[in-house]
């Protein structure tokens, strides 16, 4: 289940829906987005220190989080967010980090149809967990 507080809807603005020719679903290329309110950046800020994630997106955006972020730290580090980008568009992120504890990126799918997955114990999140440590076991 998604924890109400992640789905991000209510403290962003929904991007531009890209008209280009061919271009038939999705923000524009090059739409930007508040980082916290990504599957990505929530599984990324999860694993940083606090003091980390205030350097990285500000005290005040780091404190609306807080929630969220521990909601995802309970959740095995892997961030669901419904409507990521969009009316349908769901999102399932964990953090990788290096040899130090530095996070350095994650592993994340987002698309249509994944509802049924938001759920820490689906197997697309447990999958998502797993890349994300073998990842880190690479870097090592």
């Amino acid at each position: 289940m998604v924890h109400p507080s992640l789905r991000p809807s209510a403290f962003r603005q929904t991007p531009e829906i890209s008209k280009a020719p061919g271009h038939t679903w999705g923000p524009a290329i090059g739409t930007r987005i508040p980082f916290e309110t990504s599957a990505t950046g929530l599984a990324m800020l999860a694993r940083m220190s606090a003091d980390e994630g205030c350097a990285r997106i500000g005290e005040e955006r780091y404190a609306a989080v807080e929630a969220r972020l521990e909601c995802v730290r309970k959740s095995g580090s892997v961030a669901l967010v419904r409507d990521s980008l969009g009316p349908g568009v769901s999102a399932i992120a964990a953090a990788v980090s290096d040899r130090s504890g530095t996070v350095v990126g994650a592993v994340n799918i987002s698309g249509l149809r994944l509802e049924q997955h938001l759920d820490p114990a689906s197997d697309v999140a447990r999958e998502v967990g797993r890349t994300a440590t073998s990842i880190m076991g690479a870097l090592q």
